[in-house]
């Protein structure tokens, strides 16, 4: 059904949906977590055990990339009695999803603009854009994620990343999640790095020890943090 419902057309979902009770639905399914070296690079045959998740059927509507279908196949699942701003999947809400699934494309990328309106659509169906998950908001989840899974290729490996940051500035996203520098990033410190052409090792430097080889940057970062 998970699939089905990332792939399928609406009415061959609706027909799906015949086969199961009215109210919030629940699956499970087995996520691998691959080991990731310092630079973002999967390390060969080290893959971790695969954990179950409990899915909701939104986190697969967030994972579809022809963006025209989601109004219409996340109205379907509102009208059943699915809850916008409950966690679906193991990271969060349906924002999570669709932040998740741009950053792991290597090819199906929105434009900011694009991010927007996905974004302002789920927004206008009582989408709070800030509920958290075990990962926290979805832009703590962005933020974090780029920095751990791609060390200094974080704008080259994910190419979604400075996309997502701005996207969700734009519209309201709140960060409250410290990186293991101790800090909260500051706004003004996430456009600065998705903005960069080439974010530095300095950056990832800063993101987990608060301090860089790069003084200059160094300082700049501070200053963005609003430290003196």
């Amino acid at each position: 059904m998970l699939m089905a419902i990332g792939k399928l057309s609406m009415l061959e979902i609706e027909a799906l949906l015949i086969h199961f009770p009215q109210g919030p639905l629940y699956f499970h399914s087995w996520m691998v977590d691959h080991d990731f070296d310092c630079l973002g690079d999967l390390v060969e045959g080290r893959i971790l055990m695969g954990t179950k998740h409990p899915y909701g059927p939104l986190w697969e509507v967030g994972a579809r990339f022809d963006m025209q279908s989601i109004p219409d196949i996340l109205r379907l699942f509102l009208r059943r009695g699915e809850i916008i701003n409950a966690q679906c999947g193991p990271i969060g809400t349906i924002f999570h999803s669709v932040a998740l699934h741009q950053l792991l494309s290597d090819y199906i990328t929105w434009s900011t603009e694009q991010l927007e309106v996905i974004f302002g659509m789920l927004s206008s169906h009582g989408g709070d854009i800030n509920a958290t998950g075990p990962e926290g908001t979805v832009l703590d989840f962005v933020w974090n994620e780029a920095h751990l899974k791609s060390g200094v290729y974080l704008s080259y490996r994910m190419p979604s990343f400075p996309l997502l940051i701005r996207a969700l500035i734009k519209l309201g996203a709140s960060n409250s999640m410290r990186d293991p520098n101790g800090l909260i990033p500051s706004k003004a410190r996430m456009l600065a790095v998705a903005e960069a052409k080439k974010p530095t090792i300095g950056h990832v430097e800063y993101y987990f020890h608060g301090t860089c080889s790069d003084s200059e940057l160094e300082v700049h970062l501070r200053q963005l943090d609003g430290l003196s």
